[in-house]
């Protein structure tokens, strides 16, 4: 039956829109997770009580890592260029409390990037510097106070590309950080973007990163996938030109299709970061012109879409990860 809009009579469906069951897209941060939900409605309360024991509670440094990051992006979603007052008292309050100068730390990061852009061409304001190394010293306290947690390590390596200083600086966190946890995801996938082409370092150093690290990746892991975005920052450096022959290269196509099997592989036991992955691999398929083997994976992220790396093909990137997934046939 037809409805009404004014006195205009339309199809309740057009004929040009299939029905679907597909979820709207919005940004992957919690994907859904009861455990990151409740992290992120937390922060948004500001119940530092609670923040507090979710992160402490977490189940590994992964998890933890994953906590962090969800209670910082959301404290920084609230506040913007401002730092709450429950998070300020926090650190004053519990000088001795390594996770609230690792949160504190991780939010220092953020809004220096939100301040600042993430065009990796775009200058500095005078405060960016300031504030990156303001969040070394809060990460680096937190690192003194839990030697044991590699968290802090994380954000120190993140946060390294924008200081712009000695690579050895950034090879001695990456050491730390792999002394304590080898295979921990957030940290390859910070330090492959730090050895990335556009920070400055030869192709052939993050090339060389990612082929030790996917050498040792375990069936089912999640750092198999390192391969896919290795050649994702080498292509978003490519001229147009290049970046079709990259991706028409038939060993380019082949190693990442070994990759996906191998995180796909049904012996594997890690289920981390699978709608992350789904996402990557979706991007990758798309990217590639493989629309109808993107497809799975765009059903498996249930619409949670990840800014990076969808913001590689436009700013909007919940457009951009719309657009793609249309273009598999769903709709």
């Amino acid at each position: 039956m037809p409805h009404t809009i004014g006195s205009i009579s339309v199809p309740k469906i057009f004929p040009w829109r299939r029905s679907s069951t597909l979820p709207e897209a919005r940004e992957g941060l919690t994907y859904g997770s009861p455990e990151l939900e409740a992290v992120r409605a937390a922060a948004r309360a500001g119940d530092r009580t609670a923040v507090a024991a979710l992160i402490a509670c977490a189940q590994d440094s992964d998890d933890r890592s994953d906590t962090v990051l969800v209670a910082a992006a959301t404290v920084v979603a609230c506040h913007g260029g401002t730092v709450p007052r429950w998070l300020l008292d926090w650190v004053t309050g519990e000088p001795g409390d390594p996770i609230g100068w690792t949160l504190r730390g991780a939010v220092e990061v953020l809004r220096a990037w939100e301040i600042r852009g993430y065009h990796r061409v775009r200058e500095p304001g005078p405060g960016f510097p300031r504030m990156l190394d303001a969040a070394e010293v809060m990460c680096a306290r937190a690192a003194q106070l839990d030697p044991a947690d590699p968290t802090p390590w994380v954000w120190l390596v993140h946060l390294s590309r924008g200081q712009g200083g000695d690579p050895a600086d950034l090879r001695e966190r990456w050491a730390r950080l792999r002394a304590l946890a080898p295979q921990h995801l957030r940290g390859h996938e910070q330090m492959l973007i730090s050895l990335s082409p556009k920070w400055g370092h030869p192709p052939r150093v993050m090339t060389e990163f990612v082929t030790g690290a996917a050498a040792t990746a375990p069936v089912g892991s999640a750092l198999n996938l390192l391969v896919l975005r290795g050649y994702i920052e080498e292509w978003v450096e490519c001229s147009p030109g290049a970046q079709r022959r990259l991706l028409e290269r038939p060993e380019v196509r082949a190693h990442a299709q070994q990759a996906v099997d191998r995180w796909l592989h049904p012996h594997g036991v890690d289920p981390r970061a699978r709608i992350s992955g789904h996402n990557l691999v979706a991007f990758w398929y798309s990217l590639c012109g493989e629309p109808e083997l993107a497809r799975p994976h765009f059903e498996a992220t249930r619409g949670h879409a990840d800014r990076y790396p969808w913001s590689y093909l436009r700013a909007d990137f919940l457009r951009a990860y719309l657009r793609a997934r249309q273009r598999s046939g769903l709709v």
